[in-house]
């Protein structure tokens, strides 16, 4: 394979396989793998122990790999000192000289990494937006796929229930057709006959319901008279009740006598 290294300025790392077979590319301990960006693949790796694994790359396609150098401070123990080291990646930028002459690293040097520092600091913040960015995206593209799924779906049902009505209403008109067929070719004469049949049924009822409600006056009118003899019985035997019940009073008032004597 041919190997490109990563420039100490942020120039990716590009590796191109000349012939087929996995990739296992080593990935420093300080490098965040959230924040690796790969171009030239169509499969994402896996990552796992410290590795990148590419089961199959296509040969002769170059691939990048993006990463932002980290920034850290870490403590060299000296004979009598400690010594403050500032890291870039796995390269030193800059470190305490405790006032030593022939310095290594000059201050300009400490300014320019400060501010590149920064640009790093604000470009990791901006990838990391994007990433969300990027997210988001890919979720709503996500539901949007689902909801135009959903939606065909739909359409398929409508126009399947449109084919089910449009053939309903095409029975209907042929056997609305073939009814009025059949009345169209019933004689006249049937017809006729018909009607006075229904005709005489219609003077047979009549007539049955003319004798009822005869019949219901009449019984009215018993009835009227056994009300007024009712009446006029209950009338004449209150004086019978009454002398009844004076001669009860009469029987009582001896028997009251009769034991008082």
């Amino acid at each position: 394979m041919l190997l490109k290294r990563r420039a100490p300025l942020g120039d990716p790392l590009q590796i191109t396989v000349k012939q087929p077979g996995p990739l296992f590319v080593r990935v420093p301990p300080w490098v965040d793998a959230q924040s690796i960006v790969l171009q030239g693949t169509e499969h994402a790796p896996r990552f796992g122990n410290g590795y990148l694994f590419f089961a199959s790359p296509q040969p002769h396609q170059p691939i990048s790999i993006v990463f932002p150098l980290r920034h850290q401070e870490i403590m060299l123990s000296h004979r009598t000192r400690d010594i403050r080291v500032r890291l870039r990646g796995d390269e030193v930028v800059a470190m305490d000289n405790f006032g030593a002459d022939l310095t290594y690293f000059e201050l300009t040097n400490l300014a320019e990494e400060h501010q590149r520092v920064r640009v790093l600091r604000e470009r990791e913040q901006t990838l990391r937006e994007l990433r969300t960015v990027e997210q988001g995206a890919a979720h709503e593209l996500q539901e949007a796929r689902f909801s135009a799924r959903e939606c065909a779906g739909k359409l398929e049902d409508i126009e399947r229930n449109q084919q089910l009505a449009a053939e309903q209403l095409a029975r209907i008109a042929a056997e609305r057709d073939s009814r009025h067929t059949e009345i169209e070719a019933s004689a006249d004469e049937r017809s006729r006959d018909a009607l006075h049949a229904a005709l005489e049924l219609r003077n047979t009822r009549e007539a049955a319901l003319a004798a009822c409600r005869d019949a219901l006056a009449g019984a009215a009118g018993e009835l009227k008279q056994i009300e007024e003899l009712r009446l006029r019985t209950e009338h004449e035997s209150a004086p019978v009740r009454n002398r009844v019940a004076e001669l009860r009073l009469a029987v009582q008032a001896a028997e009251l006598a009769a034991s008082a004597a």
